[in-house]
């Protein structure tokens, strides 16, 4: 599947996919990694957006290009959406879930 949207990003001068690779109908446990490695071979940015439902806000980070170090890029992930509450927390990805993320990085 990432090579199939990789191949549709170089067929188009424009193009951009908006994708949740998280979601709330179900536990969350961790981050999937297939929107990371679209963007990396595409050569295209990755956009952050968190959804943070404790302060009714949304959040937008810079434009991101992936780098060839899949555990840094994923810390900064990470630290981005461990400060935003969820709609519904209990099935999002609470900070115990993020330590031991970013303890399996390291």
């Amino acid at each position: 599947m990432v090579d199939a949207v990789v191949e549709i990003f170089k067929e188009h001068e424009e193009f951009s996919i908006a994708l949740a690779p998280e979601g709330t109908r179900s536990k969350v446990n961790k981050i999937k990694t297939g929107f990371y490695h679209i963007a990396r071979k595409a050569a295209v940015p990755i956009v952050l957006v968190g959804f943070d439902y404790g302060t009714r806000s949304i959040i937008f980070k810079d434009p991101f290009y992936p780098t060839n170090d899949i555990e840094s890029d994923f810390k900064m992930f990470i630290d981005f959406f461990a400060k935003m509450q969820g709609k519904v927390p209990e099935k999002g990805l609470t900070q115990d879930v993020f330590e031991n993320m970013r303890a399996k990085l390291i």
